[in-house]
């Protein structure tokens, strides 16, 4: 059963009058906010309030850097709290298709984890088949393709995890690691130690966001695999569409052949001699 955070009564008022039609948009809404105006509705079983909190936040907020992290929360607030009718789960896969599709600049690590509730184990019972469910089966495979190349795109093959940035940097001319460059008297020496400080910070950045981008693609992986898998092995059977697909775009040849080769056999049309 899901499950609904605690929120304090200060911020599940505000967060409902947030929320409420009429009322100041979210136009200053943290995605923190976004998630606990969702808890919050969530709390009265108002799925209309958390609707019209999207469609605000799409209107007023498509054209602000944190959208894509807005719609993030928001979806993520609609997955693990519970609506009368579980709706939300309709509204949610509505929402990931549109701020996926909206054409606006989204962090990889926010539309990897927004494709990754497009999960095939959560589509509505009785919507595969017939030709919407061809045309949702293409464009959700894209989406999920296109996530997967930005990923191991924005993953830097050269990147070493055993050069870890300094915890503190020296000056230049001995002294203790990590002092102001303020007190380093020589000017040019601190220059040079104003240099490598912010050398060290981009070096420390990089680090962590290789770090992540790798720990994310090996819970990605392995979900992207099972959807494909999962959508192609169900009627009508389209080999020739899903081979198109990957092999244009998939990054991985070891990946693409897993997934091929699954759907052969889960359709009954494996290759002569395998």
């Amino acid at each position: 059963m899901k499950t609904i955070r605690s929120i304090p009564l200060l911020s599940l008022t505000f967060c409902l009058q947030a929320a409420a039609l009429g009322s100041p948009g979210p136009e200053d809404l943290s995605p923190l906010d976004i998630r606990a105006a969702v808890d919050a509705a969530a709390l009265q079983r108002d799925l209309p309030a958390a609707e019209r909190l999207a469609k605000e936040t799409m209107r007023e907020r498509s054209g602000d850097p944190l959208f894509g992290e807005l719609m993030l929360a928001l979806i993520e607030g609609l997955r693990s709290s519970e609506f009368d009718g579980h709706e939300e789960y309709a509204l949610s896969y509505r929402l990931v298709r549109e701020t996926l599709r909206a054409g606006k600049p989204l962090q990889v690590e926010t539309q990897v984890k927004l494709v990754l509730y497009l999960n095939a184990d959560r589509t509505t019972p009785g919507t595969r088949s017939g030709q919407p469910w061809i045309e949702q089966r293409r464009g959700d495979s894209r989406l999920w393709v296109e996530a997967w190349k930005r990923l191991d795109s924005a993953i830097e093959p050269d990147w070493d995890a055993e050069d870890l940035p300094s915890l503190k940097v020296a000056p230049p001319g001995g002294g203790p690691a990590g002092v102001a460059p303020e007190s380093v008297k020589d000017p040019e020496q601190r220059a040079q130690y104003e240099a490598a400080i912010e050398a060290n910070r981009r070096k420390a950045q990089r680090y962590r966001t290789q770090l992540k981008l790798r720990r994310l693609k090996d819970r990605f992986l392995p979900q992207v695999e099972k959807q494909l898998i999962a959508v192609y092995s169900q009627l009508p059977h389209d080999l020739e569409e899903l081979e198109g697909l990957i092999e244009k775009s998939a990054p991985d040849a070891d990946a693409r052949h897993r997934i091929l080769s699954a759907v052969r056999r889960a359709t009954g049309q494996e290759e002569s001699g395998n």
